[in-house]
């Protein structure tokens, strides 16, 4: 746990000067029992105020306005040269602005997608691991390989068809092994067949992303 806030930490010192798609830091610190941050105070999430809506989901037109403010925090996030590694609902924050009104969340497994120089795209690690939550995590995750930006973006698309739709297939499993099999298998068409037809092209381009592209948000 200690490892994990001293990272977040150090990444929102790190986007200090970036917009405000992200909460500003008060203050860090340490006791004698207790590791410490203060930021300012937001929320519900987008998973809390979906459970609340009929039939738990957003409007079409509602949820792709989500989708895109979601979008434009992970974007601005990539430009500092970071992957989240845990893109879900439950980390965009609602907050009282028409110009911003969500925040990115919960930066505990993020890390930097450069290399120590920081001009370049780091390359793969052979064997990463499983870095996520299972229900929202792609398949490269799924299968240990290195996360970058497409990732994220295949998170986000996840969760975009989860407040649309008011759940995902797997959503009541816990088994990461059956998660993984069913996203493999899944009709895709159909879980997205009341859903505008973009859905699905969006999902497309995601997937021909190589580990080191530069996604092309403003087409997404």
């Amino acid at each position: 746990f200690q490892s994990l806030l001293e990272n977040e930490i150090k990444i929102y010192h790190t986007l200090k000067d970036s917009s405000l798609l992200f909460p500003r830091i008060i203050n860090s610190g340490s006791t004698n029992k207790y590791q410490y941050m203060v930021n300012y105070c937001l929320g519900p999430s987008l998973t809390a105020v979906r459970k609340l809506l009929p039939d738990r989901r957003y409007t079409i037109s509602t949820g792709l306005r989500l989708g895109i403010e979601m979008l434009r925090c992970i974007e601005e996030l990539h430009k500092y040269g970071i992957i989240h590694r845990d893109i879900k609902p439950s980390n965009f924050l609602i907050k009282a602005s028409r110009a911003n009104p969500i925040s990115l969340i919960d930066f505990g497994l993020a890390k930097s997608y450069l290399d120590e120089e920081g001009d370049q795209h780091c390359e793969p690690r052979e064997k990463a691991g499983f870095v996520g939550t299972p229900k929202y995590a792609s398949l490269n995750s799924h299968e240990c390989h290195d996360l970058s930006r497409r990732d994220d973006l295949i998170s986000w698309w996840y969760s975009l068809v989860e407040i649309l739709n008011g759940s995902l297939p797997w959503g009541d499993l816990t088994e990461k092994r059956e998660i993984y099999q069913m996203k493999l298998t899944c009709d895709y068409d159909k879980i997205c067949s009341y859903l505008p037809k973009e859905i699905l092209s969006i999902r497309r381009c995601i997937l021909q992303y190589s580990f080191d592209s530069e996604p092309n948000y403003s087409l997404l």
